[in-house]
């Protein structure tokens, strides 16, 4: 598996490295794909520049 321009790693070391985030992260290793794998609906890509919009005036008024 290629990580970086220069450096690869094992399937093995790989599945060694998740773990390790998953335990370190506390959550279960089986919900670690989901976020991945999860496949925005046209609601959600449609509304993303509105809330990027809304988080942005938030920010300019002092977060209120």
């Amino acid at each position: 598996m290629k990580v970086l321009d220069m450096e690869v790693i094992s399937v093995k070391e790989y599945e060694k490295m998740k773990n390790r985030i998953c335990k370190v992260l506390k959550f279960l290793r089986n919900k670690y794909y989901k976020p991945l794998l999860c496949i925005p609906s046209s609601c959600e890509r449609e509304s993303q520049p509105l809330k990027s919009e809304i988080y942005e005036i938030w920010k300019e008024n002092k977060r209120r």
